[in-house]
């Protein structure tokens, strides 16, 4: 009886982490800001333009293959960019070479268009300075949330859907 009432706490525990509002967006100096376009190669996918984001929600995902937090993070990149028709996605890869990308693509079969940001073009205007980092702009092109290497697994989906439900989420500590 003991374990079965710890594997309930343990459940509800695990679905608590999972289903709670958002976590705190982590500090950019972008955060309120409109959404820059990211620059670079295009490597995959479609042209970004600010046409084709209008009414959209946005995630702007930068990655990169030595960044083992990155690989945990691009999983959930997928799923969601298959569940959220009213988002579009974005990656921005900032390896040194276009093998490294091809390889991420594939690797995590990759659905959303893909930047390498070959002279650090997108790095420079999203002012990134370490990876993971991923930007959510709200349907105004407004940076609402900013997810750094220190985001809890699942923020991000979080996020989309407090934005689906018209919630913004928490600013920067």
């Amino acid at each position: 009886m003991r374990i079965a009432g710890l594997m309930m706490v343990c459940l509800w525990v695990a679905c608590a982490t999972n289903t709670g509002a958002a976590p705190p967006s982590s500090r950019s100096p972008l955060h309120g800001e409109s959404l820059p376009l990211p620059k670079g190669q295009l490597f995959q996918g479609s042209e970004v333009t600010y046409a084709a984001l209008q009414g959209k929600f946005v995630v702007v995902k930068f990655f990169a293959e030595y960044c083992k937090p990155c690989q945990r993070t691009l999983p959930e990149a997928v799923k969601l960019a298959a569940e959220h028709s009213d988002a579009v996605f974005i990656g921005v890869a900032v390896d040194e070479n276009e093998i490294s990308v091809a390889r991420q693509i594939r690797r995590f079969a990759l659905p959303f268009t893909v930047v390498h940001d070959t002279g650090n073009a997108s790095v420079g205007r999203f002012r990134v300075s370490e990876l993971p980092a991923t930007f959510v702009a709200n349907r105004d092109g407004d940076i609402v949330w900013v997810g750094g290497p220190e985001q809890p697994e699942g923020a991000l989906g979080r996020v989309l859907a407090g934005l689906r439900e018209g919630q913004s989420p928490p600013g920067p500590p």
